[in-house]
């Protein structure tokens, strides 16, 4: 008799986990899901600090920040949300929790002044870049871009004598 007990309490247990496996499957598709629109949201709002920060019109730049809380207040509610859904995977299935940690990590919304100051990095450092090509990229040479041919050596011979052996040169002497 107390077999068939543990026998009729395994086999429910057994059932339990196929129909706990769908529900993980379908509350981890929803949390996939959710981990796509919080990038998208994320990446729309990059766009919109760019968009802002080239802008020259007031107006416009007025709209497009009016914009960007709109989409920034989004994007809090998304993360709040996925969040939420990770941490019930997390404790209804311990199981699968390190696997889960390893896939899908607790996300934070990235502030407006964080993506205004990653923006403005990006475009200065595009501009830095810009102007070096400009300036000294003529000065490198086609082959290795060592650097080692053009003003930046001390000395003729130095140039000559790189790393790379060049045409014989003379040497004037007294």
């Amino acid at each position: 008799m107390m077999w068939l007990g543990s026998l009729l309490l395994s086999s429910s247990l057994a059932g339990a986990e196929t129909k706990g496996g769908g529900e993980y499957q379908r509350l981890l598709g929803q949390l996939n899901g959710l981990e796509s629109r919080v990038n998208e949201a994320t990446q729309r709002l990059e766009q919109l600090v760019n968009q802002k920060n080239q802008s020259q019109d007031p107006k416009e730049k007025d709209s497009l920040i009016q914009l960007m809380i709109e989409e920034h207040q989004g994007l809090r509610e998304q993360v709040t949300e996925y969040n939420r859904l990770r941490n019930e995977i997390r404790f209804r299935f311990p199981a699968e929790g390190v696997r889960l940690d390893e896939l899908y990590g607790p996300r934070r919304p990235p502030s407006l002044e964080e993506l205004e100051s990653r923006s403005s990095l990006d475009v200065s450092l595009d501009r830095v870049q810009q102007t070096f090509q400009r300036h000294y990229g003529p000065l490198l040479s086609p082959d290795g871009g060592d650097g080692s041919r053009g003003p930046a050596s001390s000395s003729p011979e130095e140039g000559a004598q790189g790393d790379k052996p060049g045409p014989p040169r003379l040497k004037l002497t007294r």
